[in-house]
């Protein structure tokens, strides 16, 4: 296992590479171990070149460090290869599916019909975010991107860290996971830094309740629809 966690491999291990996750080492051996030499492996220790084929409009790759950066401009599905080659000439790539949807924005609604609400449509960090009677106003209009819920050019955020019962604020959109939601189909909004779910708490009608994050149960009052 320790020789195979040395190079990247092409057969021989599953490399950390793909949509999602920036180059690196192999996470596991699925095979034997290989030896430094082995065609189609980059040696751990060795500067590599990364290239790209088929990134999605927007994005860019670091050709030193392999880092994929950028904002996707264009919705389509894409199958980029990613490959990597060291100054021994040994390389390797990898081909995968990536696909990039529409920013989708509106109103988010809850338990009674409630709609997730930025509090008197403020844009100062650390404003909190509650629920309120849907208005149409564009306090109340967000749009779900990359993972960020943003209302006003601010992102919900779990700005305390503070584990379950951390109340909800606005703050400015920094991409860390403590603003990086994934939607399920059951409703839920999933925060990536915890895995707690977005929660108007007790299931609470009254405008003005500010929303937090409790351990995911599949409850009403964990249940929003998209934008």
């Amino acid at each position: 296992m320790e020789q195979c966690r040395r190079w990247l491999c092409e057969d021989g291990c599953r490399p950390g590479l793909g949509a999602g996750h920036q180059p690196g080492e192999p996470d596991e051996c699925i095979g034997g171990p290989r030896k430094p030499g082995d065609p189609g492996r980059v040696h751990r220790g060795q500067p590599a070149h990364w290239e790209r084929d088929g990134l999605p409009a927007g994005l860019s790759i670091n050709t030193s460090t392999g880092a994929v950066s950028g904002t996707p401009t264009v919705v389509a599905v894409y199958t980029p290869v990613i490959s990597a080659k060291d100054v021994t000439g040994a390389d390797h790539s990898l081909k995968f599916t990536w696909t990039i949807k529409a920013a989708v924005t509106g109103a988010i609604k809850g338990e009674h019909g409630k709609c997730l609400d930025d509090h008197g449509g403020s844009t100062t960090n650390g404003n909190k975010v509650d629920i309120w009677d849907c208005n149409k106003t564009t306090s109340q209009k967000w749009t779900f991107s990359g993972g960020a819920l943003s209302v006003l050019g601010k992102c919900l955020d779990d700005s305390s860290h503070g584990g379950s019962g951390a109340k909800l604020v606005i703050w400015s959109c920094n991409g860390r996971t403590a603003q990086v939601w994934t939607h399920r189909s059951n409703g839920e909004y999933v925060l990536t830094l915890n895995g707690l779910c977005l929660t108007d708490p007790g299931g609470s009608s009254v405008n003005g309740t500010q929303v937090l994050v409790r351990p995911c149960k599949d409850f009403a009052d964990q249940q929003w629809t998209l934008p």
